[in-house]
Parts: structure tokens; C-alpha cells; sequence
């Protein structure tokens, strides 16, 4: 809606007034749609991550968008608060404010937060309450170690797995640039249209990282390798961390194909989560 042409302090007060009462009658509307039998509770990743996008391409005008995604997550995640229990668990070794900031942009003010030294250390508290969430830095190679995201659940599966990707909003090199990082929760993915999906591999150390892309591309999926670890320290297989291009599911029949071309040579292939594509930067234009 249009501004007045020439717009007051009383016009302003007035607006906010409004936005105010819009407010309460959402929280209403909520708690009243909480109340019908069968009415779905908790976190819907994949419908938040459509409505980021639907919200990026229409915002116009003066008002950042980054300030307008967080108070839409606000206003999202504010319903929450009224589900129980509900805790984020935040990774917060190295550049810990800044895994608390992502997770307070994606999960907002009103949930508790509780910072863990490591990411397994996360991995573990969400497996331990199934109701809570996490934030954990992108996944980086660990040799000879077992790493963090070789404890996620496969879909359908308990426990925690891949939700979202974070920060929401990408800006390279300014006074917002955040650290690449996934939320997790024992919640399993759904297909938005414009998804990234990702597989835990287990293959034997004869298997080289090339012939593994070229098996992928081979029964459909284009994607890349993010991480590679060994479990325990064991010397007769690789564990490998892989980002598909597109909506990859638990019972996706390419994951039955790639076990059967790699044969003996690939141990174990899952889907441990994904997210709906919405990573926007903030320097694209907005007329």
C-alpha cells in the first residue's frame, strides 16, 4: 500500500498501531488453529523456506530486506513458543557469536538458546531431545576422525538430520558476512521445487573421489563432495559427505541404483536431510 503524500508522526504512530494489532490477531489465529484436532505443530522447514523466496521476489521500497526476513522469522518462530519444550542447541567453539546471531535470525528470540564446544556435542543433545533443534558450521574433512555429520539420522530414521541451510541472507564481504553453517532436527524433508538434498556415502578407500562423481552422474545426480572423514580411524573405508543438486528423498530410486553400480565398493548410501534453495544476497537489486 501506498504511503500518504505527505505522511506525519501521527500518520506513523498509526501505522505501527495497525502492525501491532496484526500481530495479536496472527498469535490468535494461531493458538486458535492450534486447537483443531489433526492441526500440524512445530517446525515446517520447507514451507519457510518457499515463503523466503515468495517474500525475497516481491519486497520493494526502502526497508531492508534483511530486516524484513527477520522479523518475518520473528513473527514465524514466535508460534513456537507455545509448543513446549523446544531449545536450540548452537555450536559455539571458534566465531561463536556469530553461529549464536545465525541461530537467532532463523529461530528467533523466544527460544532458548545453549551453546555446545564442538558440533558433535550438538548432533548429540538433538538425537537426546528429538524436540530441539541445532546449528552446526559447514561440514569440513576430518581424517582419521569420526566426524559430526556421520552421526545424523537417515530419513526416515530417529533423530536429528539437515533442515536448512544458513545464513538466510548472503552478503560476500560486508559487515554481515556470516559463516556458512546447517540447521539440524529430527524433522525429514519435504520437496519445495528448488531443493538441495544430502547423502552420507561409506565407500571403500579403492574408490577415488572421481570414479564416485562419475557413478553419481551416472544414475542422475549432479552434485558435489563437501566433506570426507573415516570413522574411528579406520583405514578400509571413507565416509563422504555429498550435496545433491536437487530433491534426493529416502526411498529416491537413485540411491538403490548407485549402491548397485558401486557394488562392493560403496558400503552405504543415505539421505541425511536437505533444504529448500533460499540463500538471497542482500546486494541484489530491489527497484
Amino acid at each position: 500500500m501506498a504511503p500518504p503524500e505527505s505522511s506525519t508522526v501521527a500518520d506513523i504512530l498509526a501505522i505501527d498501531e495497525q502492525i501491532h494489532n496484526l500481530l495479536m490477531q496472527r498469535a490468535a489465529a494461531v493458538e486458535a488453529l492450534r486447537q483443531e484436532p489433526g492441526a500440524h505443530r512445530g517446525l515446517r522447514p520447507a514451507a519457510d523456506g518457499a515463503e523466503v523466496r515468495r517474500l525475497a521476489a516481491r519486497h520493494r521500497g526502502n526497508f531492508p530486506l534483511r530486516a524484513a526476513l527477520r522479523i518475518w522469522r520473528e513473527i514465524q518462530m514466535s508460534g513456537l513458543s507455545g509448543e513446549g519444550n523446544v531449545s536450540v542447541h548452537v555450536y559455539a567453539g571458534e566465531n561463536a557469536l556469530a553461529f549464536w546471531d545465525l541461530a537467532r535470525f532463523y529461530f528467533g528470540a523466544t527460544l532458548p538458546v545453549i551453546g555446545h564446544a564442538t558440533a558433535a556435542a550438538v548432533v548429540h543433545a538433538c538425537a537426546e531431545d528429538r524436540s530441539s533443534c541445532g546449528v552446526v558450521p559447514f561440514p569440513e574433512s576430518a581424517e582419521n576422525v569420526s566426524p559430526w555429520w556421520a552421526q545424523l539420522a537417515a530419513a526416515g530414521e530417529g533423530g536429528p538430520r539437515i533442515i536448512a541451510r544458513l545464513p538466510l541472507l548472503k552478503q560476500d564481504g560486508g559487515r554481515f558476512d556470516y559463516p556458512d553453517a546447517y540447521a539440524i532436527g529430527s524433522i525429514e524433508q519435504e520437496a519445495t521445487g528448488a531443493d538441495s538434498s544430502v547423502l552420507f556415502v561409506e565407500t571403500n578407500q579403492e574408490l577415488s573421489r572421481a570414479r564416485l562423481q562419475a557413478l553419481l552422474k551416472q544414475v542422475g545426480i549432479k552434485a558435489r563432495i563437501l566433506a570426507a572423514g573415516q570413522e574411528g580411524g579406520r583405514s578400509s573405508s571413507r565416509e563422504l559427505l555429498i550435496e545433491a543438486q536437487d530433491f534426493v528423498g529416502g526411498g529416491d530410486p537413485r540411491i538403490a541404483a548407485l549402491l548397485a553400480a558401486g557394488g562392493e565398493a560403496i558400503l552405504r548410501a543415505v539421505a541425511v536431510g536437505g533444504y529448500a534453495k533460499m540463500q538471497i544476497s542482500d546486494k541484489d537489486p530491489q527497484p
